[in-house]
Order: C-alpha cells, then structure tokens, then sequence
C-alpha cells in the first residue's frame, strides 16, 4: 500500500498470492501503479477468470500489459481501443504494438483528419441541431455519430472540441 500508493483493497487482491504480486510489480514499474491495479483486478482476472486459467498461465506478459497502458497514456489508443488490443493480446498473446500496426488501431488525433468528418456529421442531422441549439449536452450525440463513423478510433476529447465550434458556428449563424 505505501510503495504504490494503492488503496487497502487493491493491495489486499494484489497480494493474495505471490505470483499475481509478482506479475504485478512487472507490470508496474515505472508507471502509475493505481492505473496498473485497476487493469489486473478488472480486465485481467476478469479475463482470467472466463477462461478458467489463474496467472500462471496467462497469455499476457506484464511487460505486455504496461506497454499497452503506455500506448493508452501516450493518447494513442483511446480506452476503448486500449481494451479491445487487451482482448486481442489475451486471445493470441501478441505484442500490443504489433496488433495495433497490424489492425490500424490508433487512435486519430489529427483535427484536419477528423474535421471532413465533423463537417459531414452536422448538416446530415438538422433535426439534432436544433435539439442542440436548445440543448447543449446533445453535442453527445454529435461524438457518438463521429466515433462511429471513424470505427471509435477518434479522439472523443477532440472530436467535441471540433463539433463544439462548428455547431457554435451554424446555431449563431442561422
């Protein structure tokens, strides 16, 4: 609990048995080891756990975990993408960064990428623009339609940012 700051819970799961302690420590080092905890207790055992195998036969390596942890905090997959390369690295143990050059996984965080996007999304639903000029909180809907469109590989934090200033332009302009 004090070397990794973990809550009592984390650490009571984390060093029940000496092996998932161990993998553990491999996976944490050098990185958040709160961000470590969370994905081994619920993606991981969750994992394990619906294949009826304990840690000592996972098809994931520790170090394979932090590296896609590192990719997801780099912002180059989103948590979406981050846990279907999980998914993948636990059904064929490949690398993370093999599956994501191999699938074309990352996540696209270039404005000029997603902006023809952005600009088709908007006038193909007049309906929801004026759900949004009375509401705000529809520009929700206005990402989901973006991320679907780019198979969820958009940057959500950018893409509401693109939309937010385009659907500003067309409310105040009409």
């Amino acid at each position: 609990m004090e070397q990794y700051g973990l809550p009592t819970y984390d650490a009571g799961v984390l060093v029940a048995e000496r092996e998932v302690a161990d993998w553990f420590e491999q996976a944490a080092k050098g990185r958040d080891a709160k961000q470590v905890a969370n994905w081994v207790i619920t993606e991981l055992f969750g994992a394990l756990n619906r294949a009826g195998l304990d840690i000592s036969r996972c098809p994931i390596r520790p170090e394979q975990l932090g590296r896609l942890l590192d990719l997801l905090n780099e912002g180059r997959l989103s948590g979406r993408l981050a846990k279907e390369v999980f998914a993948i690295m636990f059904e064929t143990g490949q690398d993370p960064d093999v599956i994501v050059e191999e699938r074309g996984l990352v996540q696209v965080t270039d404005a000029a990428a997603l902006e023809p996007v952005v600009e088709e999304v908007i006038p193909a639903n007049p309906k929801q623009i004026e759900n949004y000029r009375k509401n705000p909180k529809v520009i929700g809907w206005f990402v989901g339609q973006v991320m679907r469109a780019t198979g969820g590989r958009a940057n959500p934090q950018l893409v509401k940012e693109l939309l937010e200033k385009k659907l500003d332009e067309v409310v105040g302009g009409s």
